[in-house]
Parts: structure tokens; sequence; C-alpha cells
């Protein structure tokens, strides 16, 4: 899933059981609505990792769309517009995995490089100490 497809059902249909799910950090509910929070500007995912906000401040929108229409920003920490941190850790595997599989003898560094590549493109941070050479 490249973006976030909303669902249609009758699973959280009401603000009562929107904000349950928020309680929850349900990701059951990732795909059904998004909330945003008023007093920062900014727009979750249910299981957003971010400090869970004051039932008062938060309002909640059908789709990430909708929430940008209404003058929210992302989330920078689970970027409810695209995949899941779930979904972006599991690529990032499949990409390590890859080059090490197409590597066989060939030097390691390659196989850094991918690696280093994939982890920014996640939204890390990659410090020079994090590559170890093998010889």
């Amino acid at each position: 899933m490249s973006a976030i497809a909303i669902q249609n059902s009758n699973a959280f249909a009401t603000d009562e059981e929107r904000w349950a799910a928020v309680v929850a950090r349900d990701t059951a509910a990732n795909g059904h609505f998004v909330l945003a929070v008023r007093t920062t500007g900014i727009y979750c995912r249910t299981g957003c990792p971010a400090r869970q906000p004051l039932r008062r401040n938060v309002a909640f929108y059908a789709s990430p769309a909708d929430a940008q229409r209404a003058g929210y920003r992302p989330c920078k920490r689970c970027d409810p517009r695209g995949n899941s941190l779930d979904e972006r850790h599991a690529a990032l595997v499949v990409t390590a995995c890859r080059a090490i599989e197409t590597a066989e003898d060939a030097p390691m560094r390659p196989i850094i490089t991918t690696t280093r590549r994939a982890v920014l493109s996640c939204g890390k941070y990659w410090l020079p100490s994090h590559q170890q050479v093998v010889s």
C-alpha cells in the first residue's frame, strides 16, 4: 500500500469509537480516519507514537486530504499520507536482503551503500560509525 487507502465501512463510525481507537493506539483503525490536533496543527494515524492529545483538541477526518484541506499538516513521526512505519521497516529489510543476496562474494561496500540509502529514505540518521567494512 503506497498511501493510506480509506476504507468504507461502519467501523469507527462515531467520534466515541474513533477516540477509543486513538486511546488504544489501534492500528486496525488506520485507513478508516485520521485525527487532527487543533493545538499543534498536525494530523496523525491512530497508532502514532506521538504523545496522546487531549480529547477536546482532537478533530477527526475521513482522509488525509480532508485534514490537509482543513489546514493541518502531516505528522513527521507516523507520516499518515504514506506507508506505515512497519511497512517502511519491512521495505528496508527487503532492500538489505536483496543487496546481500546479489553480492555473494563481492566486496561489502555496495551493500553498505545500498543499506545506507535505504535507511536514509526511511528518514533515519546515518552516522559514519554505523559503517562496518568486512574484508
